[in-house]
Parts: C-alpha cells; sequence; structure tokens
C-alpha cells in the first residue's frame, strides 16, 4: 500500500488484538490515523496508536508503561498524560516534520485572537433531473411499510443531493465534464 488512513483508529488501540497485529503488519509509505478517543482505560491505548505510525517512536510497551503510566505517588495518569501529551507536543511544533504525531488543539489555546467565523449560504436549487428522482424516490417508499423504509430511503436522498451519479453502479465512467452538468451543487463548489 502507499498509504492507509485510519479513522476510528481507537478500535485498535488495544496492543494485543488481532486487528492491532493487521495494522501494523501493513507494508505502507505512509500512515494517518485519527480518532477522537485515543485514551479511555489507560495511556496505553496511545501508545499503541502512535506505535502503528511510527514504530518505537515512544519506545517499547515495557519503556513506555517506566515513562508515562506513573504509580500514584509519582502523579499516577494525570501525570503521565501530561508528560505524553508535552512529549508529544515537541514533536509536532512548526515546522511539523512529515511523520509528525499532531494532538487536537482548541482554537482558544493556539489561536487567541482567532476573527470569529463568517457563515455564508448559498442556494442551490435541485436540478430539474434532481427534482425529478426526488419525487421517484419519495413515491417508491410510499408504497412501503415500516420505518425500514425510510433508513433506506434517506441515504439514497442524501447521495442524490451530493450528486446524482452516486445513485449509479457505475458512477466513476463519468467524465469531469459530464459530472459537472449534473449538479448545480458541483458546479457551485467550483465557483
Amino acid at each position: 500500500w502507499t498509504a492507509v488512513v485510519s479513522d476510528e483508529a481507537h478500535e485498535f488501540k488495544e496492543p494485543s488484538t488481532r486487528v492491532s497485529h493487521v495494522m501494523k503488519a501493513l507494508n505502507t509509505e505512509f500512515r494517518l490515523a485519527m480518532t477522537g478517543t485515543p485514551v479511555v482505560n489507560r495511556l496505553l491505548d496511545a501508545w499503541n496508536i502512535v506505535d502503528f505510525l511510527r514504530p518505537l517512536h515512544l519506545g517499547s510497551q515495557k519503556e513506555f508503561r517506566n515513562q508515562f503510566e506513573l504509580k500514584p505517588e509519582q502523579g499516577g495518569i494525570t501525570e503521565g498524560a501530561r508528560r505524553l501529551r508535552d512529549y508529544l507536543n515537541v514533536a509536532s511544533r512548526p515546522p511539523i516534520p512529515s511523520n509528525a504525531v499532531i494532538l487536537r488543539r482548541s482554537k482558544e489555546e493556539e489561536l487567541p485572537d482567532l476573527p470569529s467565523k463568517v457563515e455564508r449560504v448559498l442556494s442551490c436549487p435541485l436540478s430539474s433531473d434532481q427534482r425529478a428522482k426526488y419525487l421517484d424516490l419519495i413515491g417508491a417508499t410510499k408504497d412501503q411499510d415500516g420505518r425500514g423504509a425510510m433508513l433506506v430511503l434517506l441515504p439514497r436522498m442524501n447521495k442524490l443531493l451530493q450528486h446524482p451519479c452516486l445513485l449509479s453502479e457505475n458512477f466513476d465512467r463519468y467524465e469531469p465534464t459530464a459530472l459537472k452538468e449534473q449538479s448545480p451543487k458541483l458546479r457551485l463548489l467550483l465557483q
């Protein structure tokens, strides 16, 4: 693989699981792991994700536990987490190396003088083809019973509203010009 991108990386936070072993065994030039919950039970959870990204960057499991999983008299998990955060923050300060581990920070922490967010709502009416397909989807759902029909309808409607070709089995066969012509949303985005 050229690249391995993992969302929900906390799914392989446990070092001894099969999925963790498989992820670490992938031979790849580039690795990216994203998670909102890197640590659930212990700091070793974070070690395993970082070890997937940069093998032995935080040392072996034993070295990591000795340095960061501290006993209560040493400050416990609070002090260990602070040390780990500080260690990873130093490695990801600008200029950020290509193999950095980056911890999410709040805007208030990093950019206290950031101007307020400006929202701009753009109106994007459906094309006549999208409108017809939209009504067809609703009509087909009216003939079905139960909430299950709605659960099938919603993702199909979402695809239709994003781009009509997403409802097609062979959406990858379209040329860029045709893709642009079929979607008012895509045209607005490109504009």
